[in-house]
Order: structure tokens, then C-alpha cells, then sequence
């Protein structure tokens, strides 16, 4: 195989805890650095409990922010703890969560899984402008051992009020289809349609990407011929409509591997260029961000030197269509599977959170931001999480940040949810 799936298990995040064990019983404080005008203060810190006080531990896959500020937290590896038998963790009763819904205020409350939480392969959500939430993922078939499957059997879509399912119902495939949850894109929304892409096999197609679009209450599907792809990322261009990145070899070249190409379907779908190759630098997880400053179009980059491998964030801005845009060096220091992730508190304010690997070994937790198309620091702090995490606006000054966290007393691993203000 000529790409590399970058993955992390919430059995890493219990084992993580091992390598960063003093991660979450350092005393934390505002850390913050100002720049240019703008402070980050972090204000609030918790571990996601229920009512009963029963710790929730999510997966830190999704994290998406309804116009009320309250906020979906979603995976596919969750754990609740138990409410009788000792403080230790385990999954969840029945084998049916799916997220949390974690309020502006009030209490944590769960989110049912509409099937084995066991079976669910490939989580993505985003907000609806009635302050619900639309939601996509993947059902394996079943399975034996502690590894599920990558491809999936059935894929899914439903709407949560932040109370209960209002909608469920299953997407259409192509027959004989091999659909695979790893290296999906996120779920985006433009006007009023939803579109997803995944990575599939069929007979006629191996290893190409189908993309999923909902319009007028109906989903269908075309497939995007790149004949091999490992990681998808969509946008949608007023000028030329969809757009695909994808990450995957350039079978015209003897050892180019993850490199990033560019498709848009204006109005059928072709390859408009090749953005990053893989000659200068490997890419992984590439995410498109549309903000009220445009497009931005996130990457991590490996980077081969002569005294080994590091890895870099990356971040693209301008038009991505016609290649009129420049690529910001976020941070040059990033842990192997770390976070990256881009949010906008505001029109024109772009900041994104990411992971840095300090010189003692530790990880810290990171606010950059783009000034002139050059990286301007904004906040650094030890990370609390065992690994990676998510990240949100709830509104034009708040930051919300969430990830795993170990509590060595209780003996269990909690999603740990910190807040930050920005004033800029």
C-alpha cells in the first residue's frame, strides 16, 4: 500500500497515560502569551460527568457548535463509568453511545447510539441553523477480537435535537462496494445540502473516493475515479462548485507516495492539479476550513531529513482553486498522530489549535494564528491530554478544547473539557 492511515484507538488513549503521566495532575494556569493585541486566558477546566457523577469518557472525533453555543461531542470509542462494582471504567451500558451533548450550561447529557456503539466505524457531524445537529457514520459487520473492521456494512445519517433522534435512515451504495471508514472526509454543509467522502473499492473502481451528497431530503452518490486515495477533504467553491482533495500516490512517478491532489466537479468530475508532492513533503489529514475569510486548506507534513523524520502543521490560504494562495508554517515541531485543528471565533479571525512536541519530550497545547500569510503565536500550555483532541468555537471569544484525560485516583479516562477566552 502506498499511503499510510495515521489512526488513534481509545485503547491508546488509556495507554497513552504511561508515556505522559504527569500530564494531568499539573496545576494549570493562564499561560497565555499577548500578541498583536490578543490575550487567550483559559477560564474554565472539567471533567464530562452525568448528574449521577458517573465520568464520560468520548472519543475526541467530532466536536461541532450549534448557534446556542452548545456543542456535540462525538466517536466511535466511548466509555462511561460504571455506576456500581468500584471506580473503574467501563464501556457503556448496552453498548449505544455515540457522544455527548455538552450545554452553554446545564448538565452533560448522553447521546444514544442508533446501533452497537461496537459497529460504529467513521463519525462525522455538523450544526443545522435550528440548532440541531446532523450526523453521518459507518456500521461495520460484526466482528471478534478488539479490532474492528475498517470497511463498513451500512452507512447511516440522522438528525439530533440535542434530546433524541429526529430523523435516521440509511445511504444508498453502489453494489458489490467496499466503503471504508478511515481517511473520510468531514461532513460539510453548503446552503441547504450535506456531503461526505469516503474511500471505496468496486469492481470497476478500486480504491477510489465516493462522494455522498443530500439535497432535498435525498442522498446519492458519485464516484470520483483517483484510482488510489487515502484521505479526503471537500469544500465547496461558488466558482467551481465541489471540490476534492485527496491524498494518494502519483502513479506517474516511480516513488511518490502521499502527495495532494486537487478535483473539483465543474460540472464533471477531472483533476485540477497536484497541491503537495510528495517529493518535498508527506501529507496527512488534510481538513478545508470555509470561514468568513475564505478557505483555508490544513495539513500534517512529514518531512524525511538527513537525521530522520519530523513533522511539521501546514496551512494553505487564498483561492485554492486557481492555486492563488500561501502556505503558513504553523508549527514545525508536531507529535507523531498529533492535533491539528483550525477554527474561526470570528469573520476574519482564523486561529488554530494545534499539538508541539517540547524539547523535554512533553506535548503542549498551542493557539497560532495567521497575520499577512506569516504564523503569529498567540498561547502555549502544557497539554493535559493523553492524546489528541478537538477543538470549537462557541462564539466570537470563546475557545473550546477537548480531549482525554487519566485520573490515576479514580483509575479511569474522562474526556477533559477546557475553555478559553480570546480578546483580541
Amino acid at each position: 500500500m502506498p499511503h499510510r492511515i495515521l489512526r488513534v484507538t481509545a485503547l491508546g488513549a488509556v495507554l497513552a497515560v504511561a508515556w505522559y503521566p504527569a500530564a494531568s495532575t499539573r496545576r494549570h494556569g493562564n499561560e497565555g502569551h499577548i500578541r498583536r493585541g490578543c490575550i487567550i486566558r483559559e477560564t474554565a477546566r472539567e471533567r464530562l460527568s452525568l448528574v449521577d457523577g458517573r465520568r464520560v469518557y468520548i472519543e475526541p472525533v467530532v466536536l461541532a457548535a450549534n448557534s446556542r453555543g452548545d456543542l456535540l461531542l462525538a466517536g466511535q470509542r466511548n466509555l462511561l463509568e460504571r455506576r456500581a462494582g468500584g471506580p473503574s471504567a467501563g464501556r457503556a451500558s448496552g453498548d449505544s453511545l455515540l457522544g455527548a451533548i455538552v450545554p452553554r450550561s446545564g448538565p452533560v447529557r448522553l447521546v444514544p447510539s442508533p446501533i452497537p456503539s461496537r459497529l460504529l466505524n467513521g463519525v462525522g457531524a455538523v450544526a443545522r441553523p435550528d440548532g440541531t445537529w446532523a450526523v453521518v457514520f459507518g456500521e461495520t459487520g460484526p466482528y471478534s477480537g478488539p479490532s474492528r473492521p475498517d470497511t463498513v456494512a451500512r452507512l447511516w445519517f440522522g438528525v439530533f435535537d440535542g434530546a433524541a433522534w429526529t430523523e435516521l435512515e440509511h445511504l444508498p451504495a453502489p453494489p458489490e462496494a467496499l466503503i471504508r471508514a478511515a481517511g473520510a472526509s468531514a461532513l460539510i454543509a453548503y446552503g441547504d445540502t450535506l456531503a461526505w467522502a469516503l474511500r471505496t473499492t468496486t469492481p470497476q473502481h478500486p480504491d477510489d473516493v465516493i462522494v455522498y451528497e443530500r439535497r432535498g431530503g435525498a442522498w446519492t452518490y458519485e464516484i470520483v475515479p483517483t484510482v488510489v486515495s487515502a484521505y479526503s477533504a471537500l469544500a465547496h467553491s461558488d466558482s467551481m462548485g465541489l471540490l476534492l482533495f485527496h491524498v494518494g500516490p502519483d502513479l506517474s512517478l516511480p516513488s511518490d507516495r502521499n502527495s495532494l491532489f486537487l478535483w473539483a466537479r465543474h460540472p464533471g468530475w477531472g483533476k485540477i492539479r497536484k497541491v503537495v508532492s510528495s517529493s518535498v513533503e508527506e501529507v496527512f489529514n488534510p481538513q478545508v476550513r470555509r470561514s468568513g475569510a475564505g478557505h483555508t486548506l490544513n495539513w500534517i507534513a512529514e518531512i524525511r531529513e538527513s537525521g530522520g523524520t519530523r513533522r511539521e502543521a501546514h496551512a494553505m490560504v487564498g483561492r485554492l482553486e486557481t492555486g492563488r494562495a500561501q502556505v503558513i508554517s504553523l508549527d514545525s515541531a508536531m507529535p507523531f498522530a498529533g492535533s491539528l485543528q483550525p477554527v474561526e471565533l470570528r469573520r476574519g479571525l482564523r486561529l488554530w489549535v494545534l499539538e508541539h512536541s517540547s524539547h523535554n519530550g512533553g506535548r503542549e497545547v498551542r493557539v497560532v494564528r495567521d497575520s499577512s500569510a506569516v504564523s503569529v503565536p498567540m498561547y502555549r500550555a502544557p497539554s493535559p491530554f493523553a492524546t489528541g483532541f478537538v477543538a470549537a468555537a462557541t462564539g466570537s471569544s470563546d475557545l473550546v478544547v477537548t480531549g482525554a484525560d487519566y485520573d490515576p485516583v479514580r483509575q479511569s479516562v474522562a474526556s477533559m473539557l477546557i475553555r478559553y477566552r480570546v480578546e483580541c
